[in-house]
């Protein structure tokens, strides 16, 4: 199938791709609404290809990454940013800029790591989706939020540290209980709680050492 014969019947799904590839880079949002839509309810196969990548790169000529991309960046927004997506999706009132798809992958990247804050995460937000930054400025926006929050972050030996802390004082808790319940029970012996309570000793003698 051609554009010529897609723009016969703009209303059938396999030609409102056709078309809206020919759109891709003016405005990329509509394909990866398109190939949400085609890969969701598996079209392809009854267009004549078995998997959804080989439909993309003999039909659409699009490459698997590409594809990819285009979803990961549409479904994205369609969960993230719902009025965004709408207000795109409606010209009459939409952004003046539609960011480009690199930048949203980015947005998304930064949105999905669980170290960026979420005003540092905001501050992205703004750039990419109210001012419209090319993929490159949101690239060194995201990999400087990256290197601030490394050196934010605990070293290996700090984060070992406060997991042994966190441990061992977990731990004195339970043996202590552990004791007490025996104990008061008469469920042990009076070896074992000599040896629980020299335990017990250690570990206090451990944290109190930290």
């Amino acid at each position: 199938m051609n554009e010529a014969e897609a723009m016969e019947n703009p209303g059938d799904l396999r030609r409102r791709v056709l078309t809206t590839v020919k759109r891709f880079k003016g405005n990329w949002i509509d394909l990866g609404r398109c190939l949400a839509e085609v890969q969701a309810e598996g079209s392809f196969r009854g267009w004549g290809y078995d998997t959804f990548s080989d439909y993309c790169a003999r039909e659409l000529k699009i490459r698997k990454a590409t594809a990819d991309k285009l979803l990961r960046s549409y479904r994205f927004l369609r969960t993230e940013e719902p009025e965004f997506l709408s207000r795109v999706q409606r010209p009459e009132d939409g952004p003046e800029t539609v960011p480009d798809v690199e930048s949203v992958n980015v947005l998304r990247r930064a949105r999905s790591n669980r170290g960026i804050a979420a005003e540092d995460y905001s501050g992205i937000r703004s750039a990419v989706l109210d001012e419209g930054v090319q993929a490159r400025e949101a690239g060194k926006l995201y990999r400087d939020l990256l290197a601030s929050v490394r050196e934010e972050a605990p070293s290996a030996a700090d984060a070992w540290d406060a997991r042994r802390s966190r441990v061992l004082k977990g731990s004195l808790v339970s043996l202590r209980r552990v004791r007490e319940n025996l104990e008061n029970g008469g469920y042990a012996s009076p070896r074992l709680l000599d040896r629980l309570r020299e335990a017990i000793r250690e570990l206090e003698a451990e944290v109190a050492g930290e």
